[in-house]
């Protein structure tokens, strides 16, 4: 199974300026362009490795955030086998 390790990333920019931001996170992503592109970056990153390496968990978490127009339950996976 693959793990990602940040440490293995030749930029750790990211990782330090979203680090600074760990007080007040949300805060932080609204009124830091800095922090927001930080973290919409490493975001990205994340979903490409899921992406990569766990293609199961990527429709899983597709089918989560969908909207079911039909039903009324938040979350369209529950029932389901």
């Amino acid at each position: 199974m693959y793990y990602h390790n940040p440490q293995d990333e030749g930029d750790q920019g990211n990782l330090r300026v979203l680090e600074g931001a760990a007080e007040a996170p949300v805060d932080a992503y609204e009124s830091d362009a800095e922090v927001r592109a930080a973290f919409d970056a490493e975001l990205r990153k994340m979903a490409e490795e899921i992406v990569k390496h766990h293609p199961s968990l990527t429709q899983l978490l597709l089918s989560l955030g969908a909207q079911t127009e039909n039903s009324g339950s938040a979350n369209p996976i529950h029932g389901r086998n």
